[in-house]
């Protein structure tokens, strides 16, 4: 986790134990603790699937890219 402004973080997953989908489905199922919608970056169409059900904003990583590109 590393902080950022506002104390919005930006969260790297990688895993061991299992895949680092599973892991970002597990904490959104979870619930967030304050009161920001997550955001999750991926071009993979299951996980988008997935974190949209459970309430996230998704990202693809090509959009991402160019929102910084701005």
């Amino acid at each position: 986790w590393m902080p950022r402004v506002g104390g919005l973080s930006i969260v790297r997953v990688f895993t061991e134990e299992e895949t680092a989908d599973d892991y970002i489905v597990g904490e959104l199922e979870a619930g967030v603790e304050d009161a920001h919608t997550p955001v999750v970056v991926t071009s993979d169409k299951e996980l988008r699937k997935r974190c949209i059900a459970l309430g996230a904003f998704v990202v693809s990583s090509e959009d991402l890219a160019e929102m910084l590109r701005l």
